[in-house]
């Protein structure tokens, strides 16, 4: 019986349980009482948990062909086989974790250049403005040459819809609690009902400019609840507003409608991550509120959106905290599939990303962890057992385990890509500036009233959200 026991721990302990060879093992050791049998037994298992050990996958790949436009992540590691997803899985989204230097960029850079799909990248580091080198149409923004007016409502989206998604997001990139969030949302409704865009949904538009001059002009009872509403709005608006005047000094922005068709990379270097969060989750928002309103529906993959370091706008802390409610990230992430809209998500730290993110994404790209706990928390989420675990720390830079809807994970020789990182500001500026001199947008506009005055705002009814 002792002998048996210490079979059956050993089979538990390298999750050898489910092994058919083991199994037979188990069951002649069960039935024998001789010493020198039950050895022999012990050590042949002993050799399968040392080869499970090393070989810890079962190597399949997702099933493509040619008419799948395949996206190649790389080649299985143990039988060298070609590891590929279809490129419209990616409208449910792939998550990428691991350590800095271990391949997370070098990871997108390859699959963005294998796509027949536009994308767009959110580049906090510099690192996309290399492809200029290769990709002649590619258009790069650095922070200071956009231009993006958050309260003109995309095409076909009504001013309170409008309102109250970037009500939700300006809350949620920069802190706000649900009550400073509601002040922020009739201020917006009072500046479009000044703009009479309920009863003209056309330029010019209010912008963050004219809600901070409103907010800092709304005359408050310092002894009521409203003035810290009014104070703590305005500690987020005004260094925004300071330090990225040109971005959001236009009525009416970039056609972005337009430059969806188009591959472009958003430069975000230098800039507060508050301030960078707000911009990014904005134009995610516009993005998603237009394809939804524009017949986009089940047409399809349309954009890849790249989101590096994602942890500030898909944070485990906000997905946690009741004040702030639900977050509308989590809502229009699980959402954005219908409509074509990709994301590819990357991060060090896992243990930071909220539980949605992870739960809509559906391939997942484990590169080697910086430490057990982010290990951990995409192990979880990727369904890997102890002896995967421990082999994912032990993968070298451009290894990766990968997990692919409806495939189990395996581990994979990521491709490398060849890339001169030598753009300099200057070549930007000479290789750009012709792109950049012919966006249209328009400033901003100060004198609203020249519309007329609205008439079709009084039967905005925003009640069920003001009590959320």
């Amino acid at each position: 019986m002792a002998n048996t026991q210490k079979l059956l721990r050993l089979i538990k302990e390298n999750n050898l349980q489910h092994h058919p060879q083991i199994q037979k093992l188990l069951e002649a050791g069960i039935a024998t009482d001789n010493d020198q049998k039950q050895k022999t037994i012990r050590k042949l298992i002993e050799l399968h948990a040392a080869k499970q050990l090393k070989k810890p996958f079962t190597e399949t790949t997702p099933d493509t062909s040619l008419l799948d436009k395949p996206i190649i992540l790389g080649k299985t590691r143990n039988h060298c086989q070609t590891y590929a997803i279809p490129e419209e899985s990616l409208t449910r989204h792939i998550l990428t974790n691991g350590a800095t230097g271990t391949g997370k960029t070098t990871l997108h850079l390859n699959i963005l250049n294998q796509l027949t799909t536009p994308y767009w990248i959110f580049d906090r580091k510099q690192d996309y403005r290399h492809l200029t080198q290769q990709q002649d149409n590619l258009l790069v923004l650095p922070w200071h040459r956009v231009r993006f007016n958050p309260l003109q409502p995309p095409q076909g989206v009504g001013p309170a819809q409008w309102a109250m998604s970037i009500s939700e997001i300006l809350s949620h990139s920069t802190d706000l609690l649900s009550g400073s969030r509601n002040y922020v949302l009739t201020h917006i409704i009072e500046l479009y009902k000044q703009y009479n865009l309920f009863d003209e949904h056309s330029s010019p538009y209010p912008t963050l400019l004219d809600l901070e001059e409103l907010i800092q002009s709304d005359k408050v009872n310092y002894v009521r609840k409203t003035s810290n509403y009014r104070d703590t709005v305005l500690s987020r608006l005004e260094p925004m507003t300071e330090v990225t005047r040109p971005v959001f000094n236009c009525s009416r922005h970039y056609p972005y409608e337009n430059l969806i068709q188009r591959n472009m990379v958003f430069e975000f270097e230098g800039l507060d991550r508050d301030i960078q969060n707000f911009i990014q989750e904005s134009i995610f928002a516009y993005l998603y509120h237009y394809l939804s309103q524009n017949g986009f529906r089940g047409k399809g993959l349309h954009l890849v959106l790249v989101w590096d370091e994602a942890k500030k706008a898909f944070s485990y802390k906000k997905e946690q905290s009741d004040a702030a409610g639900i977050p509308e990230m989590d809502d229009l992430t699980a959402k954005a599939r219908e409509f074509g809209l990709s994301l590819m998500v990357s991060d060090q730290e896992s243990t930071k990303l909220t539980e949605s993110i992870k739960a809509n994404t559906e391939t997942k790209v484990l590169l080697r962890p910086s430490d057990y706990n982010q290990l951990s928390s995409m192990a979880d989420s990727m369904g890997l057992d102890e002896l995967q675990r421990s082999y994912a720390f032990n993968l070298d830079v451009g290894q990766a385990i990968v997990k692919h809807a409806g495939c189990r994970p395996v581990p994979v020789d990521t491709r490398d890509f060849d890339l001169d990182k030598n753009v300099s500001d200057e070549d930007l500026r000479r290789s750009q500036e012709e792109q950049w001199e012919s966006l249209d947008y328009s400033l901003r506009d100060r004198d609203p009233l020249e519309k007329g005055s609205s008439s079709g705002s009084e039967g905005v009814d925003l009640s069920d959200y003001l009590k959320k």
